[in-house]
Parts: C-alpha cells; sequence; structure tokens
C-alpha cells in the first residue's frame, strides 16, 4: 500500500521552484513546509529534470 504525499504534484514543482530561484534554501524550505531537506532536494531534483525535459507548463 503507498503512502498518500503531503504535497499535490503541482505543490511539489512549486516548492522546487522556489528553491531554484532561491526563494528558499534547501533548508528552510524544509522548515517552511514541514519535510524532510532530502525531500526537499528532491523536489528541487524533479523540478529540474521536468524543467529540463520541458514538461512544465509555459515553458
Amino acid at each position: 500500500m503507498s503512502r498518500r504525499s503531503k504535497y499535490t504534484k503541482e505543490e511539489r514543482m512549486d516548492i522546487g521552484r522556489r528553491i531554484a530561484d532561491h526563494e528558499f534554501t534547501i533548508y528552510t524550505a524544509a522548515v517552511e513546509f514541514g519535510i524532510s531537506t532530502y525531500t526537499a532536494r528532491d523536489y528541487l531534483r524533479i523540478y529540474k529534470a521536468e524543467k529540463q525535459a520541458g514538461i512544465l507548463k509555459g515553458e
């Protein structure tokens, strides 16, 4: 049984974008959103991968 994510995909991508845009560091995003630094880093990695692939809306 899989665990339901705390955030939707759009919310995860927004957190990743905000880290990429230097609005938050990985640490401050983790504290602000109640996630681990590993999860924040994953959101950033996924955001960058999707942006590079041109998957994100408006890209």
